[in-house]
């Protein structure tokens, strides 16, 4: 008969003197998730980032020893309910440009009063299909010009007003079935009246 194989979640069902360097080490190759049952002496640095980087959410079970800004931000831009575990003296704007750099589309993390112009458009300049989750009161026409140099399909959430013949017909001579994506709120009235048959 052969035995039971070992799953992350049983270490939790082993002696901690019997929690060896290798089986932890198998259970967490398995998930981050594991941290939670590791003796305390026994953790590091080194297990820690790997268990985050497996796991954004077991930057919970980090002790607090272990717990840096890096960390932090590799935790909350891989799951962005990660940021509910950051401890708050790391949440500044470094942090937020820090969470970009990582993963653009971590800025529909940042929580409104902390959002900057300058992260809606570090993050559309790296994906501009992110256009569509900015905040209506950062959206303007640099912002929607970068989007959609960067991804013509971003073209679809410039608002009605931003769309200019200056903007599109670029994006038009390269691509010319861009428009058929370009509809509702005004959108369509408004490339009527630029002269584009839609």
């Amino acid at each position: 008969m052969s035995e039971k194989p070992f799953f992350w979640k049983d270490l939790a069902d082993v002696y901690d003197q019997d929690k060896t360097p290798e089986l932890i080490d198998q259970a967490l190759s398995q998930s981050g998730l594991a941290l939670q049952y590791v003796p305390d002496e026994m953790i590091d640095s080194n297990m820690c980032f790997r268990a985050v980087k497996s796991c954004a959410y077991a930057l919970q079970y980090v002790p607090v020893q272990f717990v840096t800004k890096e960390l932090c931000v590799l935790a909350a831009s891989k799951e962005w309910y990660a940021i509910d575990l950051v401890p708050e003296e790391y949440l500044d704007q470094d942090f937020y440009d820090a969470m970009i750099d990582c993963n653009a589309a971590a800025v529909s993390f940042i929580p409104i009063k902390e959002l900057k112009y300058e992260h809606c458009l570090k993050a559309v300049r790296r994906n501009g299909y992110l256009l569509g989750i900015i905040p209506k009161e950062f959206v303007d026409g640099e912002l929607c010009r970068t989007a959609v140099e960067q991804e013509h399909d971003a073209l679809q959430h410039v608002p009605a007003e931003y769309l200019t013949r200056e903007l599109i017909d670029p994006i038009v001579k390269d691509d010319p079935g861009v428009l058929t994506i370009v509809h509702g709120n005004g959108r369509t009235e408004r490339l009527k009246k630029l002269g584009y048959n839609v």
